[in-house]
Parts: structure tokens; sequence; C-alpha cells
């Protein structure tokens, strides 16, 4: 009688069976399928690549060879009784990669759902023979399937039976979790196992790990793999060649950043460095040049903030002519014995202070300005060419006027208090109040008054003028007045009077420089008639003289 129902590899399935006995490899049967059949019950044909109604699809429950015959593999899944309403007439086997490696069919039967009133979990199960059980993987996901009762009861029986022999073990083993952490032993295990097992299981927690051995490696090669926390112990041994940022011990840390990584060392100090990739990690870079990180103990210079930096030691006897580009800064002169002239200062300086060194005009070019230390007196230089690299060429030392180093009335043009020459025109808007001598070459112009407590002088001084109004001077033979006495007519008086002879009907002329002052007559005054005159004097040079003696 020719079997109702059977299954039967399919030609796929039988071509990749036979090439993984061949090749030595594994055919993995992972789910199983059943179908209606299309609604008859169907007739397996090696040829199929699917079922004709394929109405649920899962993983396997088991897949295992069949204890009483070793060429039979015997596939089986269960269904929950929350699945159903179809029929169940065809079953089929598929591979990791979905195809069909087997297909059989069954009998009728129908997979109802609870709420159609009737639920059951079903087991549909399918023997296979095979040349080779070797070629075919018997595992299933245990996470994914669902057990038969039998299944189950077999697996505890089997449980148990390993579970009590295990235990036996372990109760009788010295030290049976040597996989396991002790509370008592407080990590020290991990550290036994040496820095990398440390590294380890920080980073598995999100620490950062910490190398208990000193670093031994250039910093350079320390990348993004390496992340971590290591130190230096030895000052020597953090040399450039291995790319310390510094000659001192300390600790560096490693942490994730731009292109992977960054590195952090700090010395014993304080000093800290930073440096990062400039580019994708290469195996040992490309680092970056160290930037420092300032702090109170790790101040920047003046150079690196764009200031002057302030030179502590005083510049002794030395030539400050040097002091160029290379030498920018504020320094101290502490003894005047060496501020000389030899040594580049300003003749007129006599004492120690302050120098600085600052950025002048030329290539290369600086300026000097020197502070006379307690007066305060400045003086400036600067080039008059490009620098020549030794010592200058410098212009001459100029003063800086102040109120301990004022001008000299010559430095600005003026007459010093002590007297000079104008050598042009003096024009005074206001008074003109002098105390002393004004000498003048010159014209003297007034447009009001030349006042003087004592003389106004001309002439070079020979001659001047008196408080009184008097005039002395050569022109004079000495005083004005003198002179005026000497030659002029001071003073004017009559001589005493003088009476003629009686003149009758006589003529009578008189002398010159006379003047008829009286007249005297008698009755008959034509017989009997006097005139009175005087002579008239003047008063010259404290002499009085007749007119007509002149």
């Amino acid at each position: 009688m020719t079997a109702k129902y059977y299954a039967l590899l399919t030609n796929l399935g039988a071509a990749k069976l036979a090439n993984a006995a061949a090749l030595g490899t594994k055919l993995q049967i992972t789910q199983m399928a059943v179908g209606d059949g299309g609604g008859t019950l169907p007739t397996p044909n090696a040829t199929q690549a699917a079922l004709k109604g394929e109405k649920r699809r899962a993983a396997l429950n088991t897949l295992s060879i069949d204890t009483a015959n070793s060429s039979q593999i015997i596939a089986e899944q269960v269904i929950p009784e929350s699945e159903g309403g179809f029929w169940i007439r065809e079953i089929g086997l598929f591979d990791a990669s979905g195809a069909l490696i087997a297909v059989a069919n069954c009998p009728e039967t129908y997979k109802p759902q609870l709420q159609e009133g009737s639920g059951r979990t079903q087991t549909v199960r399918m023997i296979l023979i095979v040349n080779s059980t070797e070629a075919v993987t018997l595992k299933v996901d245990p996470s994914v399937v669902l057990a038969t009762r039998k299944y189950v009861d077999d697996a505890v029986i089997t449980v148990n039976a390993h579970t009590d022999d295990a235990m036996a073990k372990h109760l009788a083993a010295k030290d049976p979790h040597t996989q396991y952490l002790k509370a008592a032993s407080q990590l020290s295990e991990i550290k036994a196992q040496g820095s990398a097992a440390m590294a380890k299981a920080l980073n598995n927690i999100g620490a950062m790990p910490f190398y208990a051995t000193a670093l031994n490696v250039d910093l350079n090669t320390l990348g993004p793999d390496s992340a971590g926390v290591y130190y230096k112990e030895i000052d020597s041994l953090a040399t450039p060649e291995l790319h310390y940022p510094e000659k001192m011990s300390g600790t560096l840390l490693v942490i994730p950043s731009g292109y992977g990584v960054q590195q952090e060392y700090t010395t014993r100090i304080g000093n800290k460095y930073v440096r990062g990739l400039s580019g994708t990690w290469n195996g040992s870079g490309p680092w970056r040049a160290w930037t420092s990180i300032y702090s109170s103990g790790n101040p920047p210079s003046a150079a690196e903030v764009g200031a002057l930096p302030v030179i502590a030691t005083s510049i002794g006897n030395t030539s400050i002519d040097a002091y160029g580009l290379d030498h920018l800064g504020i320094y101290q002169q502490s003894l005047a014995a060496n501020v000389t002239t030899a040594n580049g200062f300003p003749a007129a300086a006599t004492a120690g202070g302050t120098l600085e060194v600052i950025l002048g005009p030329y290539v290369g070019g600086v300026l000097q300005r020197y502070t006379e230390k307690h007066t305060g007196r400045t003086w400036v230089r600067t080039l008059t060419g490009n620098w020549n690299g030794t010592n200058g060429p410098w212009s001459a030392w100029v003063a800086m006027y102040s109120e301990n180093n004022p001008p000299k009335a010559s430095d600005v043009g003026a007459l010093p208090l002590t007297g000079g020459d104008i050598t042009g025109a003096l024009g005074v808007g206001q008074n003109l109040n002098v105390s002393g001598d004004i000498s003048v070459t010159g014209r003297l112009v007034a447009n009001n008054r030349v006042v003087s407590a004592n003389y106004v002088y001309a002439g070079g001084g020979t001659s001047y003028l008196a408080g009184d109004g008097n005039i002395y001077g050569d022109k004079w033979g000495g005083w004005l007045t003198g002179y005026l006495l000497r030659t002029y007519i001071t003073s004017v008086r009559f001589g005493a009077a003088t009476w003629t002879d009686n003149l009758g009907n006589n003529a009578y002329s008189f002398e010159g420089g006379v003047a008829i002052t009286g007249i005297q007559a008698t009755a008959n005054y034509a017989t009997n008639l006097k005139v009175a005159y005087r002579t008239i004097q003047v008063f010259i040079n404290n002499t009085w003289y007749s007119i007509n003696s002149l």
C-alpha cells in the first residue's frame, strides 16, 4: 500500500545537504511553516520552493537526531493556543536563508483560536531521513520557541541530574568561584592581573583607567586606544626625545577629544600642558605642539601676553649700546659708578635708575629711555638707521623736561633770569616792570610811558635821564642844567637907575641895553628935564652880564 502521508527533501534541500557534507560545513534548518494546501490535501513534490497555502511560519522548538534511528532528524514546532483559525495539511522546513529544504503533508487538522470557543496547544512534528545527519546543525534558539510537555520533562530530568552532580563537585572544590571577584579581596584580583586588566575593568564601567606602572614609552604613541591616567616618576627621564613638554616628572591624562585623543601633562609642581591631534590618528600623531596652561604657579611670560619683561638683575658694568631688539624689557642700573658714557648712558646722568628698551623705528629698531632714580630726570634715544646687530647706530641722548629737569632759557629761546641779549624786537603788550637794568642795542619804543625809579640810560650807558628830569650827556658836557646855565640866559634884571643931566631942549642918545625908567621935569620942562635909565642885565652861568657887553 502506498503511504498517503510522507516527507521528502526538495531538490534545493538535497543539493544544499550534499554540498554541506562534501565541504564539511553545516546546513542550518531554523524554521517550520504550516499551511492548508490551498484547500485540499497536497502531494509533496521535490521541485517545490514554497508551500501551496502557507499560514504560519516560526522558529523550531527542537531539531534533534532520533535516538532510535541515527539517519532520522526530528523537527518539531509548538503552535500556542493563542494562534489558529486555519487548517493544517502541509509542513515545510526552511534554512537560515529562507530556502525550502523539506516538504511534507499530514492528516488534516483544524487549529482553532480561543475566541472561537476552543483552544489548544498543538505540536507539529516532521521526521526527515537523510544520508548524513552530521551535515545538519542540530541547534535551536530557546528564547523564541515553545516546548512540549515531554521535552520539558526530559529536560528537567537531565538538568536535575547535571545540577546534582555539579553541586556536589562545587561543594567539594576549595575555590569553586575563581571567575568571580571576592568582596573581601576588594578588587585585588584585577590588580594582580596587571595594568592592562585594571585599565579594561575601569573602561568597562566607564571610568578612566589608571596605570600603576610608570611610563616608559614615547608619549607620541599613546593614542585613542590608550585612554587613561599615567605617571612619570623621574625628572631626568621626562625628556624632549620622548616628547614631554617639560623635563619634570608628573601625571599624564590621555582622554578622548577631537580627531580621537588629547593629552594633558601636569608636572609635580603644578605646571600643566595640553596638546591634541591636528589630523586623523596615524599611530604616532600627528600631534600639535604642547600648549602651556597658565596658573599662579606658572604665569605667562611678558612676551607671551605682549608686555615688556621686567629684568630683576641689575645691568651692572655693561654697555647698553648692545641692547637692541633681543633685549626688549625694563632693566635696573643699581650703581651710579656704572652710569658712564662708556657704558652708553647719558652724559648728564649721575645716578642709577631704570632703563626701558622698547620697539622703535627702523628695521630691528628700538628706543631706549633712561630715568634717573630720586630725581626722575629722563633721557631718550633711538636709532638713526637699521640696527647693525651690535651697538646701534644710536642717536644722541635727548633730555625730557620735568620738574626736576626743567629747560634752560636758551633751550626754549628765552632770556635767562640772570640776563642776556635780545637780538630781535621786544614787544610788550602790558607794563614792562624791570627791577634792574635794561640794555638795548636797537630802539626802545613805548606807545605810552617808560617809567624808571632811577635813571633811563642811552648811548651804551654814557647818557641818562635823571629822575628829576635832568639829562646827563656828552652833548651838554655833563648835565643839561649846567649846559643851559652856561649857555643860556637863566634870569633878567635891571641895573641901578642912572639920571641924565638937565636936557633942556637938547637931544640925548642912550647906549644900548638900557631902558628909560623915569622922567623928572619942572614947571618949565623945556629948560629943566631929566630922564632916569637902567641897564638891562642877564644871568648866564652864575654871572650877571649887561646885555650891551655881550
